[in-house]
């Protein structure tokens, strides 16, 4: 009888738990605003294809946990979430992660909104959040931002932002009050296999030099593998500088096996910047900004201190300013469009015959595989940037083995 009751009590107990595979599906604005309004822990809701212009921000609150919104046939484009406008307020954020924890938003194209497509509070207690397979377009601000009370800081923190598409259709707006991702006081957000692409905004904006990942306000521990970036007047900025509160803007992290690729010359600035972030490690990029900019990388401020810049492939050289120090070795700054692959669709893998390249690195500790996931070094040495050229014909050999 015990052992009878025992059963009871555990079946109880696991029917009225929370559990992930709890699915609304959803194909009208007002089921979808009504089913985030009142989610629950472990649910997820499911989003039919259509076009879903709100009439309210979509927020996920409560203290909720393991919860998601996806879209229903793993296909990006075919769920749309629109807010009223980039230049249009009213519906000026479409979804907000307030007081909720272990979130995921997933297939599906958000964006059109006043000022973020994506927020994520901080300062109401958002953590763990896994944006995959999104497409965030057309923001007034912001695209993805992680925000904080700066007068009692505690950020979003172990955030990842994997396999999506973060673009402006053409251009972004008037002001220029824009990035792609906007990190203030998070740890641990994992950025990869990203295209961030026209990150930019028109001459004459109040705000220029636009990123497409600015990690700061005392952010640490970022990490910004295998994107892409195109047309980015900035590609990614760790730190900012200037912000005593937080001891210094950001710190630690890596930035590695990165794409950056632009030919968009204006409110041009370095492809990647260090600013006030020691600790910081800038392995194997691949930077071509064809001129728009004189440096590919840049350094900067006392406070800059214990980063390596090694084995980079630039067109450009890597600057210190004000300042900074840095283990900067093994890096070629001479690049030319013959090297790649296909640079004018930003595909910099290299071509066999790109010898200033190719087992001219130094043998890490990390970053040991390229970004597509090949073992380096594959010859000798490394190859510099974040190809490892391989011959296709060992590629073919592989691809027998495992089928």
């Amino acid at each position: 009888m015990n052992v009878l009751i025992s059963v009871l009590i555990v079946t109880m107990l696991i029917l009225a738990a929370p559990s992930s595979r709890l699915v609304v599906d959803v194909t009208t604005v007002p089921e979808l605003q009504a089913a985030v309004a009142g989610l629950k822990s472990g649910v997820t809701v499911r989003i039919a294809p259509g076009r879903y212009a709100l009439t309210q921000e979509l927020r996920i609150d409560n203290g909720v946990r393991n919860v998601a919104l996806v879209g229903a046939t793993g296909v990006r484009d075919d769920v749309v979430i629109v807010g009223s406008g980039m230049n249009t307020p009213g519906v000026n954020i479409a979804i907000k992660v307030e007081n909720a924890q272990d979130v995921r938003i997933a297939h599906l194209s958000v964006g059109e909104a006043f000022w973020h497509p994506i927020q994520l509070k901080g300062e109401s207690g958002a953590e763990r959040v896994h944006i995959d397979n999104v497409r965030v377009f057309d923001s007034g601000q912001q695209f993805i931002k992680g925000t904080v009370d700066f007068s009692n800081p505690n950020g979003v923190d172990d955030v990842i932002v994997e396999n999506s598409l973060i673009e402006f259709t053409t251009i972004g707006p008037p002001l220029g009050y824009t990035e792609g991702i906007d990190i203030h006081h998070g740890a641990n957000w994992i950025i990869r296999n990203n295209v961030i692409r026209n990150i930019r905004v028109p001459a004459g904006a109040e705000y220029v030099n636009r990123p497409g990942v600015l990690a700061w306000s005392g952010s640490r521990n970022t990490q910004v593998y295998n994107n892409t970036f195109i047309n980015c007047e900035r590609a990614i900025i760790f730190g900012q500088g200037g912000q005593e509160p937080f001891g210094t803007s950001h710190q630690g992290g890596a930035i590695y096996n990165n794409f950056i690729y632009r030919t968009e010359s204006v409110n041009a600035d370095a492809g990647i910047s260090v600013w006030d972030s020691p600790g910081t490690r800038v392995y194997h990029n691949t930077i071509i900004l064809n001129g728009t900019y004189p440096s590919a990388i840049e350094y900067r401020f006392a406070s800059t201190v214990d980063v390596e810049i090694v084995n980079n492939l630039t067109d450009a050289p890597i600057v210190q300013r004000d300042g900074a120090s840095a283990l900067v070795s093994h890096n070629y700054t001479q690049a030319t469009l013959a090297l790649f692959v296909n640079p004018a669709t930003a595909d910099l893998h290299l071509r066999p015959t790109a010898t200033a390249a190719i087992d001219a690195g130094k043998v890490l500790t990390t970053a040991l595989t390229d970004r597509d996931g090949q073992a380096r070094p594959w010859g000798r040495a490394p190859d510099l940037g974040a190809d490892e050229f391989v011959p296709s014909l060992v590629l073919s050999t592989r691809s027998q083995r495992h089928r």
